[in-house]
């Protein structure tokens, strides 16, 4: 006998139950039929292409009701020849239910629309049980849940099986089902880990009882604050189970989720967060011109009209099969449009969760991300020659040297620590802004062209990158005067070498002798910074890479080169001298040069309002960053030769 499982969502393509998928297995069947249900329901055209391709079907089809058959699912069993229900399984039948956007004349021909499928779904039921349209009528009014003798006695089977191990009720709080009898709930929802009934005669174990069964009830994702509240209120453990059972139909209810997606369970695109990263990443994969993966794969190949196309049609949007691609695009970006109602708004707060933003948003969502991702890999070497450290504002801010300590004092048995003067010296900079805009323009997205928002997004990336590597470039260049009023690299900071010479060991070891020499700002205690880095021009980068690898001294073969391996050459061609390069420590220890990111954001940020004199949405890339000296005497120049 061939085998059909319907355990999900109907329709869901996650799940593998989209009419498309389960019609062609049927299809693809030969011989009896079993179909094996364990299912809330799901979405009901889907579910009826599935009821008509059973009915079609030319040999037997039995329906084995494993655990749930609720809202859809129900619908769907009704085709068996044999409608088989396990002992511990439920039914639930209901009226259909969707969302509408529009004036008074959209909702009421949606709401007429609802009644014909209502009066459908109606037959289908009285087909099998013989029941009277009225009487089906006010079962599915009342959400209706059956147990198996219910089900059998109402006709909706046509006998019941010994229980399956299968958590049958476990779900149906995921979906907003609220109209279970009261002794369904008690017995089928695993609720607290039951407690032991204490004796009536020992009120203290009662009470220790009645605290305990609350406090269990923290594994719903009940507060402890709320249930420290029902507990000093004296409530009743069975009234608390009624209450966290309200309470996560509720959220259910109110996430507008209702028997399509179970949180934490089945990450379908109906959930709006899981459709709004796959969203993001296939526009992603589309601008960069890579393979979309996970649910992001759904939109493979599809165009951003297609997508647009997808996103309004989730939120209600009428005849969206019948637009052209213009008024798809327009619709989708504007700014007022439908996309803010049913919960997928922008900035929209279900649950404690945020749900996905507006088309334009995923968009700049995309761009961002995209951006970001080429902006990391064009980063310049410079930053490494510098420390990070934040800020949260644009004042001018100072790094402070700390000066004339030295070595700690002794302190003898029963002696006092004495007081040591400190002496600062300060260096400062502030955090600037920088940005650009550019517009997706209505013409780009019906056109899909995605390569030519990538070459635009390509662009601000490396303006970004180039923004930081000629900010801290034209420091180094300026030899800016410090606070002293003395240049960075001068004769009388003991940093500037005077000749300049080629670059060689012997040049090497005198910037780093001369760093190591350096003391702090009261002349008493050495600073003993080691240099990391060898900063050098374009012109010199492959002597750099040559002498600082070769473990060899290239002038004389039989001296081994005792800079091999200890420097990092670095190069830029930004340095405006050729001859000259320099010696850094390492920033993290001893920071020659500082930058800074306004509150973290170290990525350039997007930003977008809807065009008012173009046709798109305008988009603003921002980056804020901020770089200046903090020490002179962790960095040291050589002139080099002319």
């Amino acid at each position: 006998m061939a085998e059909i499982i319907l355990y999900g969502i109907i329709g869901d393509s996650f799940d593998k139950l989209d009419a498309r998928t389960v019609t062609e297995q049927i299809r693809a069947s030969t011989g009896p039929l079993a179909v094996r249900i364990n299912s809330p329901g799901g979405y009901v055209m889907e579910g009826l292409a599935i009821v008509q391709a059973l009915r079609d079907y030319p040999s037997k089809v039995t329906i084995y009701i494993d655990g749930l058959a609720a809202s859809m699912a129900s619908v769907i069993a009704m085709v068996g020849a044999e409608i088989i229900m396990a002992e511990s399984a439920l039914m639930m039948v209901h009226k259909p239910w969707d969302s509408s956007i529009g004036n008074a004349d959209d909702l009421r021909r949606d709401a007429a629309k609802l009644d014909r499928i209502e009066e459908q779904l109606i037959g289908i039921y009285a087909k099998r049980t013989g029941l009277p349209a009225a009487r089906l009528a006010t079962m599915l009014a009342d959400e209706t849940w059956m147990t198996p003798d219910e089900a059998l006695a109402f006709g909706f089977v046509t006998s019941i099986a010994a229980p399956l191990q299968i958590a049958a009720c476990a779900v149906r709080l995921a979906y907003g089902f609220r109209n279970t009898p009261a002794t369904l709930r008690e017995n089928h929802v695993p609720l607290p880990t039951p407690i032991p009934t204490p004796s009536p005669s020992d009120p203290v174990a009662i009470e220790r009882g009645r605290v305990s069964g609350i406090l269990a009830m923290a594994k719903h994702g009940i507060s402890h604050e709320a249930l420290n509240t029902m507990i000093q209120n004296g409530i009743s453990i069975e009234a608390a189970r009624e209450a966290v059972l309200n309470y996560l139909a509720d959220q259910s209810d109110a996430a507008n989720i209702s028997h399509v997606f179970m949180p934490g369970g089945n990450q379908t695109l109906d959930n709006p967060q899981v459709y709004g990263a796959a969203v993001r990443d296939a526009l992603v994969a589309k601008i960069s011109g890579i393979p979309a993966t996970g649910p992001a794969a759904e939109y493979q190949g599809m165009t951003v009209t297609d997508i647009a196309r997808d996103y309004l049609s989730r939120l209600g949007v009428r005849d969206v099969l019948r637009m052209n691609p213009d008024r798809i695009i327009n619709a989708a970006m504007s700014g007022s449009s439908k996309a803010r109602a049913n919960g997928w708004g922008l900035g929209s707060n279900v649950a404690g969760t945020h749900t996905t933003s507006d088309f334009p948003d995923l968009i700049g969502d995309a761009a961002e991300k995209y951006m970001i991702d080429r902006y990391k890999l064009q980063q310049s070497q410079l930053k490494k020659l510098a420390r990070r450290r934040d800020h949260k504002d644009f004042l001018v801010h100072y790094g402070v040297q700390m000066g004339s300590w030295g070595a700690l004092d002794t302190v003898n048995e029963a002696g006092e620590y004495k007081n040591r003067s400190v002496q600062t010296r300060k260096e400062g900079y502030r955090i600037q802004t920088f940005g650009n805009m550019f517009t997706v323009s209505r013409q780009m997205l019906v056109n899909d062209g995605m390569g030519a928002l990538a070459d635009i997004l390509q662009v601000m990336a490396a303006g970004a990158a180039e923004t930081e590597a000629a900010l801290l470039a034209a420091i180094i260049n300026s030899n800016l005067v410090l606070s002293d009023g003395t240049a960075w690299f001068h004769a009388n900071h003991g940093n500037l070498a005077s000749p300049g010479a080629a670059l060689t060991i012997a040049s090497l070891d005198q910037g780093r002798l001369t760093m190591r020499s350096q003391k702090d700002i009261g002349g008493t205690g050495l600073i003993d910074a080691n240099p990391k880095y060898l900063l050098v021009p374009a012109a010199l980068q492959t002597t750099a890479e040559t002498l600082v690898a070769s473990t060899i001294s290239p002038t004389t073969t039989a001296d081994v080169n005792p800079f091999a391996g200890k420097l990092e050459p670095i190069s830029d061609p930004r340095l405006s001298s050729a001859t000259a390069w320099y010696l850094f420590a390492d920033p993290e220890f001893n920071p020659a040069l500082q930058y800074s990111y306004l509150d973290g954001q170290e990525n350039p940020f997007v930003d977008s309002r809807e065009g008012w004199r173009v046709d798109g949405t305008e988009y603003k890339v921002r980056h804020d960053f901020g770089a200046g000296v903090m020490d002179y005497r962790l960095a040291w120049k050589n002139p080099g030769q002319a």
